[in-house]
């Protein structure tokens, strides 16, 4: 009795298959076979559920995987939605006859259809496919692979004794709303920790960090000593700083390692993350599907788990989930003025009843500096309003997280005029729109200080720019944001006046540039760079985009892309990949603007610049190695000669 009993050979005669046209070409003829070598072919479909590019319902990838019983390698296919076809198995065995350049004596599929087809294809190969009820070995392959992508998942949310379909759904609900409030625009994990109160709440539920791109989310850990004593991101212990502390700031090395070493560490704590269905147990994404659950983005299921080293992952009992909910949906009604406000209480119904929430950001409360210094009501004439606010502003600009929209609205609350608030305002937008009005309140706010300047067109002195910075930052920015609302013209006359008021501000003569090149004003473009006479790459470039706009591929314009290219090809790769995309304005760790639209768009809206900057740049390339191979070969021509 043969060892395997469901084995069925499959000649061609047995089969009633023709090949496809196409498909009779030879695979294996070239090859040489070996004793023992058998490969075995099937399907596998993959553990975790996934979601096409293009959007659609998640699926289950499958692939087809040839593995070698003698020498133990293999190979597979891509994976791909839906069950492989014919074509897809004979790639997979041509792609395997390539790599390993050999000649199986058999075939082994479990599949009768599968082996009759593919018999029938590689009858004229004089290879076999038979039938095997049993792959072992490709079996303890495939298992393998299962274990290792399910181990770092966490167990199914149903696997937790006494949850049901209902507290899942009411979990669900919660991390929608969660998920479309995105709170993380407001709320920054590492300076931002929320303190939570509540009758009953798990001590390791005490505190939260609002998790944000790419991996959203909440991160639940217990109340840490000094939780309350935040200012401005750090733990201060209430005393100054003495020489030692300065000493360790000195040393670099030590001191991050301490900060290492102080790290917060998700490890043990408690955490709802909004997962991609291939991250997310398969029994989850198939509860979802079945029970037809809210999804936290088209693709996001939330999923609520803990890791302990050594034990793996852990999922929620009924009572933390009904916190869980509890959490998310109180901070999906969290407004930025209740935030601002540093503390705040809210009523939520979950699955358990009702439940009343505190939370408070001692990030927020803790006290400004500007508040503890000793202050006369006069000094040198200036208001005590005015002074306070300034120094409201100067730590705004240090702080991170809440902290510093707090203590900047504090500031032009106090004084109106304040320009370094507004500023800290608008590049804490979240929207174009918002950026533009706030950048617009530090204009006027500067021109209500300075009466008149905006009507200056004569240079400033040093001394002078010293005390107009921050208006000049503020026409800037709002130059920026205009452009990028499409306000074109009126962003470059905002551009016109910072050059003709501070001729050394080379950023401004480069933005300016491209910005005439984008609306097409080549004259004045072209006048501008007469007038300055700049030896540095970002100049080659603009004076190369303009020469082919004005003369297209002369050897003019080749050779001020070349001596460009030469200086920075950094700026020639941004250009050509393209593509990077603006900061959004809801990146809370950004110090600006995207500077260098007009700059990418002069040459994208140039017909031609971008593939003839291409060329250029593989031109001068190829070039370069040519000659680099030409003085390799002179040195070996030399050492032949002597």
């Amino acid at each position: 009795m043969p060892p395997f009993p469901f084995r069925v050979r499959y000649h061609a005669e047995a089969s009633l298959t023709a090949p496809p046209k196409g498909m009779d070409d030879t695979i294996f003829r070239k090859f040489r076979s070996k004793q023992g070598e058998v490969w075995q072919v099937d399907c596998h479909e993959a553990p975790f559920w996934t979601t096409p590019d293009e959007g659609g319902q998640p699926f289950r990838p499958r692939r087809v995987v040839c593995r070698s019983v003698r020498t133990g390698r293999h190979t597979m296919s891509p994976e791909e939605p839906g069950e492989p076809g014919l074509e897809m198995f004979r790639e997979v065995v041509t792609r395997a006859a390539r790599a390993w350049r050999l000649r199986p004596e058999r075939i082994e599929v479990a599949d009768s259809r599968i082996a009759e087809e593919l018999g029938s294809l590689l009858a004229a190969e004089g290879v076999p496919v038979e039938v095997r009820g049993d792959l072992p070995e490709l079996r303890a392959l495939l298992a393998e692979w299962t274990l290792s992508a399910r181990g770092a998942a966490p167990p199914a949310a149903l696997s937790v004794p006494g949850l049901t379909v209902e507290r899942i759904a009411a979990f669900a609900q919660a991390a929608a709303r969660f998920a479309e409030a995105a709170p993380w625009r407001h709320l920054d994990r590492n300076e931002d920790v929320l303190v939570l109160e509540a009758p009953g709440l798990p001590a390791e539920l005490r505190c939260a960090r609002v998790l944000g791109p790419p991996e959203e989310g909440a991160l639940f850990h217990p109340e840490e000593e000094g939780e309350n004593d935040l200012v401005g991101g750090e733990i201060w212990d209430g005393r100054d700083w003495e020489e030692e502390d300065w000493d360790a700031w000195d040393d670099e090395d030590s001191f991050f390692e301490d900060e290492e070493e102080d790290s917060f560490s998700e490890e043990g704590n408690w955490k709802v993350s909004l997962l991609s269905p291939s991250m997310v147990p398969p029994e989850d994404v198939e509860l979802w599907m079945r029970h037809v659950l809210p999804l936290a983005h088209s693709h996001a299921y939330p999923v609520a788990f803990r890791r302990r080293m050594g034990e793996g992952a852990e999922r929620p009992d009924a009572r933390l989930l009904s916190w869980f909910e509890a959490v998310l949906a109180t901070l999906a009604s969290t407004t930025e003025e209740e935030m601002d406000a540093g503390r705040w209480e809210k009523e939520v119904v979950t699955s358990e009843g009702p439940v009343r929430l505190g939370f408070s950001l001692p990030n927020v409360l803790a006290p400004a500096y500007a508040d503890e210094i000793p202050r006369d009501e006069e000094d040198d004439g200036v208001p005590l309003e005015v002074r306070v606010a300034d120094d409201l502003a100067t730590e705004a600009r240090e702080a991170w997280g809440r902290r510093q929209i707090h203590l900047a609205r504090r500031a032009v609350a106090l004084w109106p005029d304040c320009i370094d608030g507004w500023l800290v305002l608008a590049r804490r937008a979240l929207e174009p729109e918002a950026a533009r009005d706030l950048y617009a309140q530090a204009v006027a706010a500067g021109e209500r200080l300075f009466p008149g300047i905006n009507e200056r067109q004569e240079p400033f002195d040093r001394d002078e720019l010293r005390t107009i910075v921050p208006y000049l930052w503020a026409r800037e920015g709002f130059a920026e944001v205009l452009w990028s609302l499409g306000a074109r013209e009126e962003a470059v006359g905002h551009f016109r006046w910072m050059l003709a008021v501070d001729r050394d501000r080379r950023r401004i003569r480069y933005l300016l540039a491209h910005a005439l090149q984008a609306l097409d004003w080549n004259d004045e473009a072209e006048d501008l760079l007469n007038r300055w006479k700049e030896d540095s790459p970002d100049w080659w470039y603009t004076r190369a985009l303009l020469t082919f706009r004005q003369e297209g591929d002369s050897p003019a314009a080749r050779h001020q892309l070349a001596v460009a290219l030469r200086a920075d090809r950094s700026v020639a790769k941004q250009l050509l990949d393209g593509t990077q995309e603006p900061l959004p304005f809801d990146d809370l760790h950004r110090n600006d603007l995207e500077l260098e639209a007009p700059v990418q768009e002069a040459w994208r809206e140039t017909p031609g610049a971008l593939e003839w900057l291409r060329a250029q740049n593989v031109a001068l390339s190829g070039a370069a190695q040519a000659r680099k191979a030409k003085r390799k070969n002179r040195k070996k021509n030399k050492k032949r000669r002597r």
